[in-house]
């Protein structure tokens, strides 16, 4: 597996600036695991949608 995610996952994070990566213990329960992935995605989420123009679709 983990020369699956050096030959395959590996390239593609490198692709992106650090400052925008997080990292998730993938060992913690799958709640906690949610609960940390959602704490990091709501805000960018958040910030996505107060770019938007406030026009309806």
């Amino acid at each position: 597996r983990f020369e699956v995610y050096r030959h395959e996952s590996e390239p593609v994070i490198s692709a992106y600036p650090p400052e925008i990566i997080s990292q998730v213990d993938a060992m913690a329960s799958p709640p906690e695991v949610l609960v940390n992935v959602l704490q990091r995605l709501i805000p960018v989420r958040n910030e996505w949608l107060q770019s938007l123009p406030n026009e309806p679709f």
